[in-house]
């Protein structure tokens, strides 16, 4: 049996190596937040600190189109290429051709919007600052290092900025007045690390900088729209929640749904992990029944982790958050099902993503949106938050419930999970 184990680690060293860093990564990213939340609550309080939330979930809308579903499309392009340096490179340019344009896009949208909306222009500097983030979308190339399975270096770039700017959290914000300090911090974290990571990616290519071909740029554009739009009702039902939230309510409301959704991410983004590592292998037809133990393997521990959530939720709200933050407490016990049904959403985009069927990942996701804006008018009968929660709840589950429904129609896609 050991001896079974270890041929297998050796046939697939890459993929372990790959796998070891992005947990590296994960913890990484889910741990700094955790580790700075208790701080930055009690610093600047639970109404300035859902005013940041707020403006970092506007401004996640326009890094989602930055980004455009690249991170998926492009690393399947690449992997399936590797043989080919110049497709690569042509993949490459195209994408950041399209990169670069959506950004100035984005930003010109942005000022509008601060020129426009009195609940913006109020702090017109606090969404300027925090646009700053997606200089990681522009320039760090995500998508290749996945392509090219260089997991390390995304790790190790991304590792030691995000330790050197959380240093300077603590140092510098003192008091509310500092809190522009944190999407200050925040933005030149992935300024430093999108160039860093620009660079070594231009040095891998090893090709010169120039236009891609117009038909390259239309290949990879249209690649992508159907991934991006499936993005969109992702966005548009999860990330307006907190956009929601804050309109109709208060910004002290956003501060308790961020902790509680931040607990329930910890277990999302660490199993975003295995379909993010295997992507490459599966995309060249390395399957084997690799797909059905990490289907398995994520329904199982989904549940284990949303009944940890549900015993401990008082406990882990008061460490976080302190007794002010006790209204996150049952929030966080209503999102407990997210833990289960979010990363299995994700595993099943990505299978339906390689076996070509992203006009049905993207039908389920529209009609989940579709539900979820119907049943959200109900928030305007009842005027309570938790209304708006259950709506949510009940739009992922019929999301996945959907999903599994037509992977039992298709032969071809029910084989990779049963």
């Amino acid at each position: 049996m050991w001896r079974r184990l270890l041929n297998l680690v050796c046939q697939n060293s890459i993929l372990m190596e790959n796998l070891s860093y992005l947990t590296i990564l994960r913890v990484v990213n889910m741990i700094i937040p955790l580790l700075t939340y208790p701080y930055l609550i009690r610093i600047l309080s639970p109404n300035l600190y859902g005013e940041i939330v707020f403006a970092q979930s506007i401004i996640a809308y326009f890094s989602l189109v930055i980004e455009f579903g690249f991170n998926i499309s492009a690393t399947k392009d690449i992997s399936q290429n590797l043989e080919n340096k110049d497709k690569v490179t042509q993949i490459v340019l195209s994408v950041l051709f399209i990169k670069f344009f959506l950004w100035f896009f984005c930003f010109i949208v942005l000022y509008i919007c601060v020129c426009v909306f009195p609940e913006i222009s109020k702090n017109k500097t606090l969404y300027f600052l925090t646009f700053l983030a997606t200089f990681n979308e522009l320039l760090f190339p995500q998508f290749f290092f996945q392509g090219v399975e260089k997991m390390k270096i995304i790790t190790m770039i991304t590792l030691s900025t995000r330790m050197f700017f959380l240093t300077l959290v603590f140092l510098l914000i003192k008091n509310p007045t500092d809190y522009l300090l944190l999407p200050t911090l925040n933005g030149g974290g992935a300024l430093i690390s999108g160039i860093v990571g620009f660079c070594i990616m231009l040095r891998s290519l090893k090709k010169p900088i120039m236009l891609p071909t117009f038909s390259q740029i239309r290949k990879s554009f249209c690649d992508s729209i159907v991934i991006f739009s499936s993005k969109v009702s992702y966005y548009l039902r999860d990330k307006s929640l907190v956009v929601f939230i804050g309109v109709f309510l208060n910004k002290q409301f956003v501060a308790y749904y961020d902790l509680a959704n931040k607990l329930i991410n910890i277990y999302v983004t660490l199993f975003q992990i295995l379909p993010t590592a295997v992507l490459p292998r599966l995309a060249k037809g390395e399957k084997s029944n690799l797909s059905k133990k990490i289907f398995k393997l994520s329904a199982f521990a989904g549940i284990i982790y949303a009944f940890f959530l549900f015993a401990l939720s008082k406990y882990l709200i008061y460490f976080l958050g302190g007794l002010s933050m006790s209204p996150a407490i049952s929030m966080l016990r209503f999102l407990c099902i997210l833990a289960v049904c979010f990363p299995l959403n994700t595993l099943l985009n990505y299978y339906m993503v390689i076996n070509n069927k992203k006009n049905k990942m993207l039908s389920s996701t529209v009609l989940s949106l579709f539900l979820f804006l119907i049943l959200l008018n109900f928030y305007f009968f009842y005027k309570n938050i938790y209304v708006v929660i259950f709506v949510h709840v009940l739009s992922v589950v019929f999301e996945f419930l959907y999903k599994l429904y037509l992977f039992s129609k298709d032969k071809k896609l029910l084989e990779w999970i049963r």
